[in-house]
Formats: structure tokens, C-alpha cells, sequence
């Protein structure tokens, strides 16, 4: 079974370059061959000779209360028919490690990342949506329930990945380590509360050997990060 990365570009909250290095670090770290999708508003800003796959996005924004992360929905639309290893993986991130593991552990289940919080409660059963993964189309069933009724969804739900905690009830958790927030978890060691000042040690960040991939959720962003900067492809 083939494997595919996914991801998501609408607006200009991240640029063609996060896309660019999204692909660049996907190949710097897997041993195997993958098809690039990409799922866009703009498909002329792309390079058009690197065998990606466009996805042009549909015009969503005459929702009351839209905010861009409902597009995440789109991508288990099986209209495309994207056959195969599906991860999809958030423009904000910074691949560090061979993520070759991620496609191998889908084995026919929906996988998705445990929410970021477990940094300050770790039996926190709620989900983040930075990294997901599927097979086939095995997660239309998300897209239909969304597309039958999006502003309700919308009115009902914070952002996608609240929507996805509600509506898919088998889920299997990632591997914690494989993918560790930047500003909660891998920054001088991890921070003991989210609110509080706190006494931070001389190491700049704390990496675990088994950490693929760094989600940089919120502020800031990777292109703000110095101590990023050498593993994120400029």
C-alpha cells in the first residue's frame, strides 16, 4: 500500500515556503517513496515540477464563524479518492526524526495525536489534530457528518479537532514521543505550568531520541523559533 502526506494551505497565515519545507523535512527523513497532496486555495504559487498533487479547496468562507482549520475536514473527503497510507501533518511543525513509523502504525485504524494539555494533566482524553492517520477512505464519514450541516457543526464546536473528538468515537493515540510540542514539552524540558513563571534550566530544549516531529501549535510559529532554525528547512 502506497503511502501519501497531506496537508493543508489556505490564506496567508502560512506561506508557500511552510509547504515547500513540510515536503523538504518529509523527505530529509522517510526512506520511502510518498505522494505529496496538497490541498490549497492558491495552486499557482506552488512549484508546479515537483510531482505534487493539488487539491484546490472550496469556498467555505460565507460560514458564520468559519475560521480556515474547518478546511481540515476536506481532506476525508473521499470525492478524492486518495487510495493508500494517509498522514496528514500541520504546516506548523518541524520534522526532526524518520517518520516512516507513522504510515507503518495507521495499520487500518484512524490515528491521532492525544492533546497537547496531557503536558499538565497526562490522562487528558481529549485529541489534537496536527497529525492524523487514515486509510482509504475510511474517514469519509467525518466529511459527510460536516458537509450535512456545517454551520451547526461550526456553532457547536470550537475548531475541527473538537468536532473530530465528538464524532469519531475509535481512536488510536500516537506514540507519545513521536510528536512533542514545541512550547509545552521540548523547550528547556518542558514547562511546568502553562500560566506560571518558573526557573528554567540552561538546556535550550530537551529532545527525546524518539521524537519525529515537533508541533509548534500556536506562538510561535517555526520561523520564530532560533533554536529551531537548524532543523528547519529554510
Amino acid at each position: 500500500m502506497k503511502n501519501n502526506l497531506i496537508c493543508v494551505q489556505s490564506g496567508g497565515q502560512y506561506s508557500q515556503q511552510y509547504v515547500m519545507n513540510l515536503y523538504k523535512g518529509a523527505r530529509a527523513f522517510s526512506q520511502h517513496n510518498f505522494d505529496f497532496y496538497v490541498f490549497t486555495d492558491n495552486i499557482k504559487q506552488h512549484p508546479q515540477d515537483l510531482g505534487w498533487k493539488f487539491i484546490p479547496l472550496p469556498n467555505w468562507s460565507w460560514l458564520n464563524g468559519f475560521n480556515p482549520w474547518w478546511y481540515k475536514l476536506e481532506i476525508f473527503n473521499p470525492q478524492h479518492n486518495i487510495q493508500g497510507n494517509n498522514l496528514y501533518v500541520d504546516l506548523d511543525v518541524v520534522i526532526c526524526n524518520d517518520i516512516d513509523p507513522f504510515w507503518k502504525f495507521i495499520n487500518g485504524n484512524f490515528c491521532i495525536l492525544q492533546d497537547f494539555n496531557r503536558a499538565f494533566n497526562p490522562r487528558i482524553g481529549y485529541c489534537n489534530s496536527s497529525i492524523m492517520g487514515w486509510q482509504n477512505n475510511t474517514a469519509q464519514d467525518l466529511y459527510f457528518k460536516f458537509a450535512e450541516s456545517m454551520q451547526e457543526q461550526i456553532k457547536a464546536h470550537r475548531g475541527d479537532q473538537d468536532f473530530i473528538q465528538t464524532e469519531l468515537k475509535k481512536k488510536t493515540i500516537w506514540p507519545v514521543e513521536w510528536a512533542m510540542s514545541w512550547k509545552w514539552e521540548v523547550k528547556h524540558g518542558g514547562k511546568k505550568h502553562p500560566y506560571k513563571e518558573y526557573k528554567m534550566p540552561k538546556v535550550p530544549y530537551i529532545l527525546s531520541p524518539h521524537t519525529k516531529i515537533i508541533v509548534c501549535h500556536g506562538k510561535p510559529n517555526p520561523h520564530e523559533i532560533p533554536e529551531l532554525s537548524h532543523i528547519w528547512n529554510k
